[in-house]
């Protein structure tokens, strides 16, 4: 089994997306995304393994293995970018209000 194939970083997106929409759309518990996600994401990887002649798992076991993983990915990828993304622009943002607060 590979590390890591394209189809990893989809099942990441799927994730990512649906994640992202249970927040904003639903009335779904914060506390139950990370649960959600990884079972979408289990169901595609068994999907791709069962359907996909090319899809990177030899076992459903792995195919089990890589979906729970790309799902919790997802919630990773996520919880990565509302921390830094904050801190890199925020950066910017006092720099400029300083010059222009200066002026």
């Amino acid at each position: 089994m590979q590390i890591i194939d394209f189809s990893q970083y989809i099942i990441i997106a799927i994730c990512l997306t649906v994640g992202k929409w249970l927040k904003a759309r639903t009335r779904f518990d914060n506390q139950l995304i990370p649960v959600a996600c990884g079972v979408i994401a289990w169901a595609l990887a068994a999907a791709g393994h069962k359907y996909l002649p090319g899809f990177p798992t030899e076992t459903a076991s792995d195919a089990i293995e890589l979906g729970i993983l790309g799902g919790l990915s997802a919630i990773g990828v996520h919880q990565l970018g509302k921390a830094s993304l904050p801190a890199i622009f925020g950066a910017f943002t006092e720099q400029n209000t300083k010059g222009a607060r200066e002026e």
